[in-house]
């Protein structure tokens, strides 16, 4: 599985505090988004890890 994330921040076209709020707050979410991303990634690699063999048989 790969997960692809695309950086979407625009650069501002003039340099007002509210301009550089708006794109601060982008690069924050998306860091927030790729934190969650890479923590569903680790927690799903711990999982498989224990998962070497079969627990149980299936079928007759």
């Amino acid at each position: 599985m790969l997960t692809l994330m695309v950086l979407d921040i625009k650069v501002p076209k003039t340099l007002t505090m509210a301009d550089l709020y708006a794109t601060g707050f982008s690069v924050v979410i998306y860091f927030i988004s790729f934190a969650v991303v890479g923590q569903y990634w680790t927690f799903h690699q711990e999982l498989l890890l224990l998962c070497n063999k079969p627990q149980m048989r299936l079928g007759p």
